[in-house]
């Protein structure tokens, strides 16, 4: 993990990385998580989602430990 990581119990949070794509996919694939979504999401439109917030996030210093 790199080097910006707060851990607690039952929680790690750090910078999104490019490992996170497969798990972003099942969530936004999954009926149940996405009830209250518009659609599910594609494996495609799930890594154009991804790359867009971290991009969005790397702009704006948002999320940052």
């Amino acid at each position: 993990m790199g080097e910006n990581v707060l851990e607690a119990e039952r929680l790690v949070l750090r910078e999104w990385e490019d490992g996170d794509i497969e798990p972003f996919y099942q969530m936004g694939s999954d009926p149940i998580v996405m009830e209250y979504f518009p659609a599910l999401l594609s494996k495609n439109d799930s890594e154009r989602f991804f790359e867009k917030i971290k991009a969005h996030l790397k702009m704006h210093v948002l999320g940052r430990l």
